[in-house]
């Protein structure tokens, strides 16, 4: 049935044996009608209605009021809220969409619904021969979880985001009838890249100009034929958008709602404002975590959210903000002069010292809720794991408080875990019970700058808890790269379907007939391939590092583990104990490559599983598809991950033919020279594919990992060019590879 292609699934429908005719791509054969004074989301729901239409025949039909209604020679596509003898679902956002012949009828039991019944209505159009038709059918339609959608952290790929493609975003969710999404505004991490803290700050706080966040990052550009250096501030930041952000938000349905992290994820508030920062016990201010018991703390703070506030969320009448409070403990990586050293959120001063670590959080949260509350801040999400996983605080005595303080139905505990098996420790985090407000916060998808990898699973599973429990949001933890839309369809599946759900595999079927739509049987071998590499299943990881892999049997989602976490620059960017500072990339690789016996294999099998699936889904470029740009993405998030296997692979083959050769031998010389300039070109053809396929402001963020990798082969070729000419042949280590920095090629 046409009305099962569709992605989140209609609750109710029934079908019928007519098909309407709505047009050609000369002219429409329908007309939209609406009441005199519609306004607002039913008034969005009509231009998505037109919209849809003229997409598929490229013309618009012309609109009517229902007064002014006399043409009877074509379909009457009539849209509004709760139209007089249409029975409506009594649910939040629900609809009916009605087809039947001469006349479409779409009604929602809300604007929203309205708006969503209207979307619904453009999924289901066809065109054929150039000719508009839809089925007729009777839908009736409501979502089970309130609140569904995306938190977008601030981080790179974010912070480049211009605001077309922010509204892009916007149309995407809303399309999936998510109807929320969560900016993050402000976050802080320990030092990565170039010896700096990773700090964002998205939005411009009058008052405050030394609160900025600059940016360098440098890459190879294979389109440009060379390196190229980015220096930049957010782009929200600089040009001040975020209200409109919010705005745009408001017309489709999608509450916007900032992330600025008050407790865990901060160094820039407390390094730029040291006396709100937390004490060591000498004293000195750390530039991390918070003085609790000191005023300024307060009086900073309040002033930073006052202007965030007044300027973008009153004025568009938003009432929701997340104050983070996840994760705050001990800490290497935040002293730039000293890497190494542990330095502790929690203050040391005299007054704070009289506290224990659960005493400061619970005081600063409530002051910090109340405030926003008298504010006008009604909804105030914060992550659950340091109250429940860390302090287990979250309990009938701290809700007692929340009532006693008036705060109970205003706090919103977000509960997240993202990999696919959820330990029992964590499924009894979500406050069971206690009558408090949770949204569950599954992974759909953040770590763009490595590879795509499948999260249904995760995805299926916590929202299924969470509809156990009784959550009354979905709030995914994402970046958002376009790549993950199969992740992303699937959480709108499930937020929108719990009480009736299909499996994974049903939704797998369903969401390649909504992609592509045709020659599902290449579609199914193509991401069946792909799922062998990439599906995690139970029991993989990517949240912890350097996960172990099997050897005797090959489990699905090996090789996206391998190469995520073991293979690729980024989780090498942190501090370690016990490691050096920077870090020795892609020294320690190959280390744990030579330290596994297997290694080889396991390359070669990840090589294998890729490539099929990469080669699967060229074969559907010359079939009829829905989405060819979508292809794309998968096309290339397969030659990812075969192209840096692949360099692994040969450079290992290159240093084990170059350990055989003796002086007497070094004619071998050239052709192990070509095989890495090989390799260099294979990774230039790679980065010219991505540049070619991946959003403008993903590409920085992915180059630049990626052009380590890059810089690294050249200078194998480097010294395999020089070692011709010497006498001796030189080593060649590839675990002390101090040879092939930047600073010794010169």
């Amino acid at each position: 049935m046409k009305a099962y292609t569709i992605l989140p699934r209609p609750k109710k429908i029934k079908t019928g044996k007519n098909r309407l005719y709505l047009g050609s791509t000369s002219a429409p054969a329908c007309v939209l009608v609406y009441d005199e004074d519609i306004k607002g989301l039913a008034w969005e729901a009509v231009k998505k209605g037109s919209k849809g239409i003229g997409e598929k025949i490229g013309k618009e039909p012309r609109g009517s009021t229902i007064s002014d209604i006399t043409t009877k020679d074509t379909v009457r596509i009539i849209i509004g809220t709760r139209l007089k003898g249409i029975h409506v679902p009594e649910e939040p956002e629900g609809y009916t969409l009605k087809v039947s012949p001469g006349e479409i009828i779409i009604s929602g039991t809300d604007d929203a619904g309205t708006l969503y019944g209207a979307i619904t209505f453009t999924h289901l159009l066809e065109v054929q021969q150039g000719e508009l038709y839809i089925d007729e059918v009777e839908i009736s339609d409501y979502p089970d979880y309130r609140y569904r959608g995306l938190y977008i952290e601030s981080k790179w790929g974010p912070d480049l985001m211009t605001l077309q493609d922010w509204k892009d975003a916007i149309d995407y969710a809303s399309d999936l009838k998510m109807n929320f999404i969560g900016v993050g505004i402000y976050g802080c991490w320990e030092l990565q890249y170039d010896d700096k803290l990773t700090e964002f700050l998205m939005v411009p706080i009058e008052g405050s100009p030394q609160l900025t966040t600059p940016k360098t990052i440098r890459y190879y550009s294979s389109a440009d034929k060379g390196w190229k250096e980015e220096t930049y501030l957010p782009r929200m930041f600089q040009e001040d958008f975020f209200g409109d952000v919010i705005a745009y938000g408001a017309k489709r349905n999608v509450i916007i709602r900032p992330e600025f992290n008050c407790y865990g994820h901060n160094t820039l508030i407390p390094r730029l404002f040291p006396e709100t920062s937390a004490i060591d016990e000498d004293g000195n201010p750390t530039g991390y975590g918070f003085c609790v018991s000191n005023p300024k703390t307060y009086e900073v703070l309040f002033k930073i959210l006052d202007k965030i506030i007044d300027k973008y969320l009153i004025p568009n009448g938003v009432d929701w903000f997340h104050i983070g409070f996840d994760e705050v403990r001990d800490q290497m990586g935040i002293d730039v002069n000293n890497p190494k050293k542990v330095v502790s959120p929690w203050c040391k001063c005299s007054e704070c010292s009289r506290l224990s670590k659960e005493e400061l959080v619970l005081t600063y949260l409530l002051k910090l809720a109340k405030y926003l509350k008298r504010k006008g801040i009604n909804n105030i999400t914060l992550w659950n794991d340091q109250l429940a996983r860390h302090m287990d605080v979250l309990n009938e005595d701290f809700v007692r408080c929340l009532e006693e303080e008036g705060l109970r139905d205003n706090l919103i505990f977000n509960w997240w875990w993202y990999d696919p098996e959820i330990p029992e420790k964590v499924r009894a985090e979500i406050p069971n019970g206690l009558g408090v407000r949770t949204f569950v916060c599954p992974m759909p998808g953040y770590y763009f700058w490595m590879n795509y990898v499948s999260y249904l699973t995760n995805i299926y599973r916590m929202l299924e808890l969470g509809g156990i429990e009784g959550s009354e949001g979905s709030e995914a933890y994402c970046t958002f790269d376009p790549a993950f839309d199969r992740n992303y369809h699937a959480l709108a599946e499930y937020s929108w379907n719990q009480k009736e759900r299909i499996d994974i595999h049903e939704f797998k079927t369903l969401y390649e007939k909504c992609a592509f739509g045709y020659d599902l049987n290449k579609v199914r071998k193509a991401f069946e391939a792909l799922d062998m590499a990439v599906d995690i299943g139970d029991e993989g990881s990517l949240v912890s590092h350097f996960t172990a892999f099997p050897t005797e049997e090959r489990e699905p989602g090996g090789t996206a583990s391998l190469v995520n976490t073991k293979l690729l620059y980024y989780f090498y960017t942190y501090v370690r104990r016990g490691l050096e500072y920077p870090r020795n990339y892609p020294g320690e690789v190959f280390t744990k490559l030579y330290e596994d016996a297997e290694s080889i294999r396991e390359l070669n099998m990840g090589l294998n599983e890729v490539k099929r699936a990469r080669e699967a889904f060229e074969a559907l470029e010359s079939s009829r598809i829905k989405r060819p740009l979508l292809l794309k993405e998968y096309i290339v998030e397969c030659k990812r991950y075969e192209g840096i296997l692949n360099a692994y692979i040969e450079i290992m083959e290159i240093k084990a033919v170059y350990d055989s050769l003796t002086s007497a031998e070094k004619d071998g010389l050239n052709d192990l020279v070509q095989r890495a300039e090989d390799v260099v070109y294979s990774i230039d053809q790679l980065i010219f594919d991505i540049e070619d396929t991946k959003k403008p402001y993903l590409l920085p963020q992915i180059l630049r990992d990626l052009s380590v990798f890059r810089e690294f082969t050249v200078a194998l070729c480097t010294f395999l060019a020089k070692a011709r000419e010497l006498e001796e042949l030189p080593e060649l280590s590839l675990i002390d590879t101090k040879w092939a920095r930047p600073s010794s090629l010169t």
